[in-house]
């Protein structure tokens, strides 16, 4: 395993990873996969926003398709069978 910050980068094992980690490490595998980030790890205001705006956008994308599938339950509806035979002659449809 490695620890990498910044440009500096070392050779660790599973008893000194805890200690690179509690200083700002990440710890890398031998192929070079992420395996544990730093814990106090933050990201930059831009990736942030650009996260935020990203997700605004999912939401909204959802509502659509959610009111759609709310109309499309409305319109289904409207053509089933009455409930009642009273109703099917309001309608002018007769039940059998």
């Amino acid at each position: 395993m490695f620890a990498q910050k910044e440009n500096r980068v070392y050779r660790v094992t599973e008893e000194t990873k805890k200690d690179y980690l509690k200083r700002g490490f990440d710890i890398y595998n031998e192929d070079g996969e992420l395996v544990e980030a730093n814990p106090n790890k933050t990201i930059s205001y831009a990736q942030y926003m650009k996260e935020v705006s990203e997700l605004k956008a999912e939401i909204e994308e959802l509502k659509k398709a959610s009111k759609e599938g709310a109309k499309g339950k409305k319109d289904s509806t409207k053509e089933t069978e009455p409930a009642t035979p009273e109703e099917g002659a309001k309608n002018g449809k007769v039940q059998e």
